[in-house]
């Protein structure tokens, strides 16, 4: 098992999880893409606003996740203290308070920026998409709702990361709700779906004691697996 970090810097690094963020900047691009079908060309701001929310919105989901699930991290590390990976708060990288702060603040931070683009590029319903996506996660990790612990957290992620960030992209880059391209989100939600289930693969055990409610902790190992497959087959 790796040591822990040294420094400040390496342990903010550590917490933000930079190899995850392709999970979201895919369907940023992707929405993108499907916006210039508008015709119009590309927009250089919009573009930049779209990075600058999709990063915000990554710090927002990766460290209140941490925060969210660290009882159940804990958990997981008691188990496999030698197997499993490095957990941020139960192996004192940070404290919990400060995940809070920070992707508390990276939330509002992203919710202005795009309330600030909704006025600046003309774009009315974008402040709108951001609340939505922004609540999308709240409703799969925190309190009331916790859908990661209560059932249905792959549905919330598969509209979040499938559909509404992509869509959100597309709106902010075209400037028009609806497109030829939009058919795609079809098929890129089911690969949202996909991964967001194989996710649960590894933490089985340590989720079903942990009282996690995924789909994996509910069906099996290997109905998850299938499941996984099918999803990206179709």
């Amino acid at each position: 098992m790796a040591d822990a970090p040294a420094g400040l810097r390496a342990r903010w690094w550590f917490a933000i999880k930079p190899a995850s963020w392709p999970k979201l900047l895919v369907p940023c691009v992707l929405g993108h893409a499907i916006g210039l079908g508008a015709g119009g060309g590309v927009r250089l701001d919009a573009l930049a606003v779209g990075f600058g929310f999709t990063a915000l919105h990554t710090l927002f989901i990766v460290l209140l996740n941490d925060w969210g699930d660290r009882s159940v991290d804990a958990l997981k590390r008691r188990m496999y203290p030698r197997t499993s990976g490095l957990k941020t708060i139960p192996d004192g990288i940070l404290p919990a308070r400060a995940l809070l702060a920070a992707g508390g603040a990276a939330g509002v931070a992203a919710l202005a920026l795009a309330v600030f683009a909704s006025a600046w590029l003309d774009r009315p319903l974008f402040g709108f998409f951001a609340l939505g996506c922004l609540s999308m996660f709240v409703a799969y990790t925190l309190p009331p709702v916790r859908a990661n612990y209560r059932g249905g957290g792959e549905l919330l992620e598969m509209l979040g990361v499938g559909v509404a960030l992509p869509w959100s992209q597309a709106y902010l880059q075209g400037g028009v709700l609806l497109f030829d391209g939009l058919w795609l989100l079809v098929g890129f939600s089911l690969l949202a779906l996909a991964s967001a289930i194989a996710s649960g693969l590894a933490d089985e055990r340590s989720d079903r004691r942990g009282g996690k409610r995924t789909f994996v902790s509910r069906f099996g190992n290997r109905a998850g697996r299938r499941a996984t497959e099918a999803l990206g087959f179709a």
